[in-house]
């Protein structure tokens, strides 16, 4: 089931800040195969790559019913300062 623009705006929008940090570091999580990767953990040293990131943001997609740019786990690979970017585009936009 594909989500219009407004579903996904008013999904989106009803996420705290805090729900959808965690939100990421579980996709992280279960992604990296890291039961103990908190919200500060680096992508990078818990072993990400470019096929993980790619993973995470087709489960953030499916789970925000919106397109995240794989770049962004690059630029900001901590799970929480993913979260506040994709609060910013998405929640607050």
């Amino acid at each position: 089931m594909t989500m219009t623009a407004n579903e996904t705006a008013d999904l989106t929008a009803q996420l705290s800040s805090t729900a959808l940090t965690e939100l990421v570091v579980s996709v992280y999580r279960e992604t990296l195969g890291v039961a103990d990767l908190d919200e500060q953990s680096d992508f990078y040293e818990w072993g990400g790559d470019s096929l993980t990131a790619f993973r995470i943001t087709a489960r953030l997609e499916e789970a925000l019913g919106a397109e995240i740019p794989v770049a962004l786990v690059f630029a900001y690979p901590s799970p929480a300062d993913l979260a506040d970017v994709v609060h910013a585009d998405f929640v607050q936009a």
